[in-house]
């Protein structure tokens, strides 16, 4: 019987990392997962591993192994019954910038919101992101708007040296694994001493740049990675970085060839 392929999104969960692809789900073999070997060459072919994947029916998650290889891509086949996820779908992407966590202890909630509002607030009134949301619009100004939000971006730094932002209590930096409009995933071997933390992070990568902070609760995904999830977010914050997945997305998608 002839193969049926759905185009589809699948993300690889290892100790330290996530990696995001497209990819093909192929049936009725199986279902197999089919994916460029270039994005992740460095796998050994009986790597056994937990997939996320994105089809037409949803999201879904399930155990699988590298089953076969054929120089240009890779089969995964699916260990098991795949298991349908219902909290929200968001789309997310590999990022592997840092963020800014602190734990978040119970009756300081609130104290970390404001935080999170004033950061957001600061962000949305930013000369420098009405730049180049004029510049992205097409102004017949753009290269006069250009040149004024070079030297926005310097007149930044210059004050980030001299009246640098007070430190977040309590707060350290993690190395980013994925972004998505619901959170991020990170790795820390350091065990974050709350089940809520503050989070702060300035994304940056495929022509976007993204400030934001939120409160997050918190998740242990696999081994040393964990999954923060927005609190009651910022939603002009959450477009942004909704808009900046996409875009990251777009790069991924020219390199595929399934």
């Amino acid at each position: 019987m002839k193969s049926v392929s759905t185009r589809a999104r699948v993300s690889l969960f290892f100790q330290d990392d996530i990696k995001t692809f497209p990819a093909l789900t192929l049936e009725p073999e199986g279902p197999l997962l089919k994916v460029p070997e270039r994005f992740f060459s460095y796998l050994g072919l009986e790597e056994k591993t937990e997939v996320e994947y994105f089809d037409a029916g949803g999201r879904k998650s399930c155990a699988a192994e590298i089953v076969s290889s054929d120089g240009r891509s890779v089969l995964f086949r699916l260990a098991g019954e795949p298991e349908a996820l219902k909290d929200p779908l968001y789309h997310s992407v590999d990022y592997k910038g840092f963020f800014t966590v602190a734990p978040v202890e119970d009756g300081k909630e609130i104290e970390f919101s404001a935080m999170a509002e004033r950061i957001n607030s600061a962000e949305k009134n930013d000369l420098g992101r009405k730049l180049r949301e004029a510049i992205a619009g097409g102004s017949e100004d753009g290269e006069m708007l250009g040149f004024l939000s070079d030297i926005n971006a310097k007149l930044d730094r210059i004050l980030a040296i001299l009246n640098p932002e007070p430190g977040v209590p309590g707060s350290f930096s993690v190395r980013g694994v994925s972004v998505s409009g619901g959170g991020f995933s990170f790795y820390s071997e350091k065990a974050p001493a709350s089940g809520k933390i503050f989070a702060t992070a300035l994304l940056e990568g495929a022509g976007r740049r993204v400030r934001f902070a939120s409160l997050c609760s918190l998740n242990r995904v696999s081994g040393d990675i964990w999954r923060a999830c927005f609190i009651d977010p910022d939603e002009t914050a959450r477009d942004e970085i909704v808009r900046f997945v996409f875009a990251k997305e777009r790069e991924i998608l020219k390199e595929a060839r399934l």
